[in-house]
């Protein structure tokens, strides 16, 4: 039979992705930051795709909270999937090109989850939200490097075609787009 007569297949509708972490914790890339009031784990993880897709790479923060002392409560920690959309304005808030809040919301299961990051002078506050619970820690210059340094990881496996240069032109026309958004 020709192409002509052979009916079209069916395409399965798109399925949400999802980031999860390596089931082997050696091959976790991972960075802790630890405050008086918080704690997070930024962690590089796959994105669980349609079948036949090309695997691709994102990040999820875990965020705890303090005790005022150095005992964090991870047991009941948040969890935020970046998605892969996001991920370029995440490098590009950490590389300091956004002049507002980077903003995500209606995450999770329930559409309760949040994340900002906010550039403050010497520092970057990385808030984590899920309904009215917050945890919120200051990111310091070497923390936000190894984070940075996750989340360029990331974009980078899923454009190993991409030069450096290339990769920052686009992060910076990225964050130009979003400079540009109306609230």
């Amino acid at each position: 039979a020709s192409a002509e007569s052979t009916p079209a297949a069916k395409v399965a509708p798109a399925k949400k992705t999802r980031v999860e972490a390596p089931a082997d914790p050696a091959e976790r890339v991972k960075h802790h930051i630890y405050a008086t009031k918080g704690a997070v784990t930024v962690e590089m993880a796959p994105i669980r795709g349609a079948r036949g897709e090309r695997p691709q790479m994102s990040i999820m923060i875990e965020a705890a909270q303090g005790d005022g002392g150095r005992s964090f409560d991870w047991e009941h920690k948040i969890i935020f999937s970046v998605m892969l959309r996001e991920l370029p304005l995440v490098a590009a808030a950490l590389l300091g090109l956004l002049e507002k809040p980077l903003v995500f919301a209606n995450h999770g299961d329930a559409t309760d989850k949040r994340l900002e990051i906010v550039g403050k002078g010497d520092r970057v506050l990385l808030k984590v939200m899920q309904g009215r619970r917050a945890i919120a820690v200051p990111v310091m210059a070497y923390d936000c490097f190894a984070t940075l340094d996750i989340a360029l990881n990331a974009l980078t496996m899923n454009s190993p075609h991409l030069s450096g240069d290339l990769m920052h032109a686009m992060l910076r026309r990225v964050a130009q787009m979003h400079n540009q958004q109306k609230q």
